[in-house]
């Protein structure tokens, strides 16, 4: 029972925590409504991805202090507390910032950690599947924000209103399903963090390879609908695109996590950011039709999804499963800061120029460029635990 109610928490924390994927939903509205340039709501988006990251390596530490349901239960009462100022700041670009980029940014560091590294623990003999469910529920989060979004927008409630709303209903589920947390009576084998760790080889392919395998996808996510708009699509199938994009982030999750567990990782890294790359270049390069826009959003979140699982499995592999919870947000920096660049990247050049073809370029290189860094440089075979 405690094993089911565990991933059962994992999963609906994360559909909560996922919603920051949405974020492309309210771009057109903190512009047009509010006055927010391109770079500027893409920034906000950027520092929920870095705070997220940074803050996971305080709620690795702070949870051996005061245990997971603990960390958990800050975690729901900073996202709640983080969309409230957001939702009483007038549009003001500050009180967002504050507010969703670092204070929601930090309940997501700290729930994500929870939420991920606790089913692993008491499921070790299937790191990627387990790894893969918790992920995916991060994943499918925009479908929910999505759809609440777009139905309040379509009764006229305006953003910030909106973001009230998330702010007190997902606040609550996180509070409640932290209740239920709680880790397996197991052993560590302690891996001390210390300035050579952080020199390994291993750590840093790991390092490098997630913020490769990461910078195309938030890129994109930062800018969906905005990369819609620029080809004349309707909202309509924007909205259906961002929904889209989450159900196959969700989707890639479990898929590439059900994959781990039978093909090697670096194979499947250098496959899922090959894809990844050509995607998002596509995305800026040819004409949208509607059936394009849809199937590249599908194919993009799918494997930018792979990221969240295989670079986990790896590094329990690597440095064991009791140790991911203190070892795991270290490599995770490397999505913080994809996550402060690669929307900036792409909503500054699309300001620039209007569209979004260097951008695309950009993030397209670098995709590629980790799968084939972590497919030839990882070549020593991890050790399970």
């Amino acid at each position: 029972m405690t094993k089911r109610m565990n991933i059962l928490s994992s999963f609906l924390s994360m559909l909560c925590l996922g919603g920051i994927y949405a974020w492309s939903v309210f771009v057109p509205s903190l512009k047009t409504d509010y006055g927010l340039s391109g770079a500027q709501t893409q920034l906000i988006f950027g520092f929920i991805i870095a705070v997220f990251a940074l803050s996971m390596i305080w709620a690795g530490s702070l949870e051996v202090k005061i245990g997971a349901k603990r960390v958990a239960i800050i975690s729901a009462i900073l996202f709640l507390l983080g969309y409230l100022i957001a939702s009483l700041s007038a549009g003001k670009m500050f009180w967002i910032l504050l507010g969703i980029g670092i204070l929601s940014g930090i309940a997501t560091g700290f729930g994500y950690l929870i939420a991920l590294t606790v089913p692993v623990k008491w499921f070790p003999e299937k790191k990627g599947l387990i790894t893969g469910l918790a992920a995916g529920g991060f994943g499918g989060g925009a479908v929910v924000v999505t759809i609440i979004a777009q139905s309040l927008y379509g009764a006229g409630v305006e953003t910030l209103k909106i973001f009230m709303i998330i702010g007190f209903s997902f606040g609550l589920v996180l509070f409640l399903m932290a209740l239920f947390y709680k880790n397996p009576p197991i052993k560590p084998n302690v891996v001390t963090i210390t300035p050579r760790f952080l020199k390994e080889k291993s750590y840093l392919i790991l390092l490098m390879a997630i913020f490769c395998g990461t910078f195309s996808g938030l890129m994109v996510i930062g800018n969906l609908k905005p990369m819609g708009l620029v080809h004349g699509l309707s909202e309509q199938l924007l909205a259906s695109g961002i929904i889209l994009f989450s159900v196959s982030n969700f989707t890639g999750r479990v898929v590439w996590g059900w994959l781990s567990d039978l093909f090697s990782n670096r194979k499947l890294v250098l496959l899922s950011l090959g894809i990844l790359g050509l995607s998002t270049f596509f995305l800026g390069f040819i004409p949208l039709t509607p059936m394009l826009y849809l199937l590249l959003a599908f194919s993009t979140a799918f494997c930018f999804g792979a990221n969240f699982v295989l670079f986990a499995k790896e590094t329990a592999q690597i440095f064991g499963v009791a140790n991911v919870g203190k070892i795991y947000p270290w490599v995770f920096l490397g999505y913080g800061i994809a996550g402060i660049t690669g929307p900036l990247v792409g909503g500054f050049l699309s300001d620039l120029s209007g569209n979004y073809q260097s951008a695309a370029l950009v993030a397209a290189i670098i995709s590629i460029s980790g799968g084939l860094l972590y497919f030839f440089l990882l070549k020593e075979k991890p050790v399970s635990e």
